[in-house]
């Protein structure tokens, strides 16, 4: 909280903060939580000869910003609730949450992707959602308002409803749950947890990647990869034999597991393997 205030404080004068992990040994939410309290970018490298180039993308990126301060509401009526916000930490089921983006800078693109509960389970229940994105615009100085809104319907399944799917979202939905599962058994070393990871990331995986190439979806081919590179490098770490916590493999993948769900908001992962 602390720091947090400095940050802010510094912020109030026009002076923004980005942070950088390195290694295995720094504690990666608080550099997140710090970088969007600056305005700033929070970026993981594996190992100091990394760091030379971090340096000059996050110096190249300063000068490409054009939306400050992006923070996105989404609101959901008649008694529903968001019971999840992917790649986010666990709240508590609401009817409303806010998600601090941070800066965004030209040619970016992410997605934000939520779960909801309708307020009963009867066919014919409806969501209203509104979700409303505001940011900073360097060039005009002024605080931009961008609202939308959608409605969701209900239908269980014995009421032969002819419901439209989207399954883009369906199969995005499905690998961010594989992945985790995959951090689940990563952090407590869970070996039915990590079958249950493994079992879903074959049951989707195939779906998900002819999917992604047949419709060009960049975000969706993403996932695929990270979930299938995640699960190689569990594999390899419980063949390994080493002991949970001196495991530096097991740390660097909590730290890139964390990293992956950041860059989601801001589309930073291109490999499409």
């Amino acid at each position: 909280t602390a720091l947090r205030k400095i940050v802010e404080a510094a912020r109030a004068k026009g002076i923004g903060v980005s942070t950088l992990g390195c290694g295995t040994d720094f504690n990666e939410r608080l550099l997140t939580d710090m970088a969007t309290a600056g305005g700033g970018r929070y970026t993981y490298v594996k190992s100091s000869e990394q760091l030379p180039a971090a340096f000059k993308e996050e110096l190249r990126g300063l000068l490409q910003v054009v939306a400050q301060n992006v923070r996105l509401d989404v609101v959901v009526k008649q008694g529903g609730a968001i019971t999840k916000v992917y790649g986010q930490p666990l709240l508590p089921s609401a009817p409303s949450q806010q998600i601090q983006i941070g800066n965004l800078r030209a040619g970016e693109r992410g997605f934000v992707m939520v779960a909801l509960r309708p307020a009963d389970f009867r066919s014919g229940a409806a969501l209203d959602i509104t979700v409303r994105l505001t940011y900073d615009a360097p060039e005009i100085s002024e605080r931009i308002t961008r609202t939308t809104t959608a409605r969701a319907e209900f239908a269980s399944a014995e009421s032969n409803a002819n419901v439209a799917e989207n399954e883009g979202v369906i199969l995005c939905a499905a690998a961010m749950d594989a992945l985790d599962l995959a951090v689940e058994a990563l952090q407590n070393f869970d070996p039915d947890r990590y079958t249950k990871a493994r079992t879903s990331f074959d049951q989707w995986h195939g779906r998900i990647r002819q999917y992604a190439l047949a419709n060009r979806n960049q975000d969706l081919l993403n996932e695929a990869f990270l979930l299938k590179h995640f699960l190689e490098e569990l594999e390899a770490i419980r063949g390994s034999g080493l002991p949970t916590l001196l495991s530096d493999q097991r740390r660097q993948l909590e730290k890139q597991s964390d990293y992956q769900n950041y860059q989601l908001l801001h589309n930073q992962v291109t490999q499409n393997k």
